[in-house]
């Protein structure tokens, strides 16, 4: 299992615009789609405060990631929900996070 950190720096002005369609259109069609979302966020404290969203996915390996990413792309709902945020989006930065045996998120649900 692995995760996925994404980082979404986002225009102030449509900062409720991206959450209120990213919550009602993108995620359950990411979900759907096969996205098992761990969190989500928007920073409160630091440098991006109120303009940075950021959620954390797990993946069971790379393979379910491809398919998802396969599918969610080419989703009549998504591409709509895509268009519904176009101007927001000034950046997105995506890393993929290896797990370390202690990790918390491996041993609690």
């Amino acid at each position: 299992m692995f995760h996925e950190l994404r980082q979404y720096d986002l225009d102030l002005s449509g900062v409720g615009t991206f959450l209120e369609n990213f919550e009602k259109s993108g995620l359950p069609v990411m979900t759907r789609c096969g996205f098992d979302l761990a969190g989500a966020w928007i920073e409160d404290i630091g440098p991006e405060t109120a303009t940075r969203y950021v959620w954390l996915a797990r993946w069971e390996n790379l393979d379910a990631r491809t398919e998802a990413l396969a599918k969610v792309r080419v989703d009549p709902e998504y591409i709509a929900f895509g268009q519904s945020i176009k101007g927001i989006i000034r950046r997105i930065d995506t890393r993929i996070l290896r797990n370390v045996s202690f990790s918390p998120l491996l041993t609690k649900p």
